[in-house]
C-alpha cells in the first residue's frame, strides 16, 4: 500500500501546475494537464492531516470497482469528523486566488474540458473512471457533466465554498466532485505509471466496453 500511495503522489506532483496557471497551457489531454480543480487533492489532504496520525488517508482510496460505477470516487478519508477549520480557510483563499486572476475564465476551461473529455473517449480503450459517473450519472452527457463539476465544487463554487470552510467535513470532501475529479485523473495516471497492466485495469481504470452502450 505504501508503495502505491507513493506512486499517488508523485503522479500527484507531476501533473499539477499552480491553481492560477491559465495561460499558456501546452494542448495536451485533460489527464496529463494541469486544471483548476487540482488544488483540492492537497488542500483537503492537510484539512483531514491532523485526524489521521494512525491511519492512512487512502486507505479505502482504491475501492471495490462494484460501487464505483454509479457512486465515482470516493472512500478517500476516514470516518471521524474533521477538526481542522484553520487549514480549512485555504479553501476560501485559493478559491479567491483562481476567481481573481484575469486570465481565468470559466466558460472557457468549461468548453475546454468538455472538449478534451470528449476527444479522450473517443481515441482511448481505457478511461479515468469519472466517465462511469457520466455514463451512470449524467447519460453520456459530458457537458451536463462538466457544468454540474464546476457548480458543485468548492473550487469554483462560492456557496459550496463558504459552506465547507464554515463547517469542514469528511462528507464534504468525499462529495465535491472537484476532488473525485482530481483523484480520478490521479489513478488513471498511476495505472499509466506502472505500465498500463491489465490486472490493474480493474482497480484504477474503467474500460470503454464496460461503460453503457449509447
Amino acid at each position: 500500500m505504501k508503495k502505491i500511495l507513493l506512486l499517488l503522489t508523485l503522479a500527484f506532483t507531476a501533473m499539477t501546475g499552480t491553481a492560477a496557471d491559465f495561460q499558456n497551457r501546452p494542448s495536451r489531454d485533460f489527464i496529463h494537464e494541469p486544471c483548476v480543480f487540482d488544488s483540492c487533492y492537497t488542500l483537503f489532504m492537510r484539512i483531514a492531516r491532523p485526524l489521521n496520525s494512525d491511519t492512512s488517508l487512502h486507505a479505502q482510496l482504491f475501492m471495490t470497482r462494484s460501487t464505483a460505477p454509479t457512486r465515482g470516487v470516493s472512500g478517500v478519508f476516514n470516518s471521524r469528523q474533521i477538526q481542522a477549520y484553520g487549514r480549512a480557510k485555504k479553501v476560501r483563499k485559493m478559491y479567491e486566488e483562481i476567481h481573481s486572476n484575469p486570465a481565468y475564465d470559466e466558460a472557457e476551461e468549461k468548453q475546454r474540458l468538455v472538449q478534451q473529455l470528449c476527444s479522450f473517449s473517443d481515441t482511448a480503450h481505457a478511461l479515468p473512471i469519472v466517465y462511469a459517473v457520466i455514463a451512470n450519472d449524467y447519460g453520456g452527457d459530458v457537458e451536463a457533466y462538466v457544468d454540474a463539476l464546476f457548480r458543485r465544487s468548492a473550487l469554483t463554487n462560492k456557496r459550496r465554498m463558504k459552506r465547507l470552510t464554515r463547517s469542514p467535513s469528511v462528507r464534504k470532501m468525499q462529495r465535491d466532485m472537484g476532488f473525485q475529479f482530481v483523484v480520478a485523473r490521479l489513478m488513471y495516471r498511476l495505472w499509466e505509471a506502472r505500465g498500463c497492466p491489465a490486472a490493474d485495469a480493474k482497480q484504477l481504470v474503467i474500460l470503454r466496453s464496460e461503460l453503457p452502450k449509447k
